[in-house]
């Protein structure tokens, strides 16, 4: 039998329908926001454009060129940066070895090599000990990162002459 009267449907609650029209209030608010940010963003670009406009119209040629010139050292000077930064400078080295070196020891011949940071020095010295303290003295140092002695002998005067090799930290080649 087919059914004539309706029956009554089961009403939506409530709080489904303030969540519905809540939903379509904030996606028609995303919608204009993201037309007004549009319309903000590109008049924001024609003004932009419009002063840059006015900008170079009032630029002096002057001023450009010294602009110009400004840039073009500017490069170079970032250029030169690198070459400053990788030059070796050897007298760091003398400058060390004046500071550090005992008043009763005499370098005589040096063999420097900036690329591995080995020195290496021939010398005389009037007696043992102050040959130890000297060895002491460049132990201590940071700059020098390994010491050997070798060929030790006395001398026909009494004194010690010796070969003495040095393992430098590279930084004391730097600028």
């Amino acid at each position: 039998m087919v059914e004539i009267i309706p029956k009554k449907t089961d009403e939506t609650p409530s709080w489904q329908k303030i969540l519905f029209y809540a939903l379509i209030l904030i996606a028609v608010l995303l919608v204009a926001t993201y037309f007004i940010l549009f319309y903000l963003h590109n008049k924001a670009e024609v003004t932009l454009n419009d002063l840059e406009a006015r900008l170079q119209e009032i630029r002096d040629p002057e001023v450009s060129k010294m602009e110009e010139e400004v840039i073009s050292y500017k490069k170079k000077i970032d250029n030169f940066a690198p070459l400053l930064d990788s030059h070796i400078i050897n007298s760091n080295f003398f400058n060390f070895l004046e500071d550090n070196t005992h008043p009763k020891v005499a370098f005589a011949d040096l063999i420097l090599s900036t690329d591995t940071g080995l020195a290496t020095l021939s010398g005389k010295t009037d007696n043992f000990l102050s040959l130890g303290q000297q060895l002491a003295i460049f132990d201590d140092n940071p700059m020098v990162k390994n010491l050997v002695l070798s060929h030790i002998s006395l001398n026909d005067k009494g004194g010690v002459d010796f070969h003495l090799n040095m393992m430098m930290n590279q930084d004391i080649f730097k600028y």
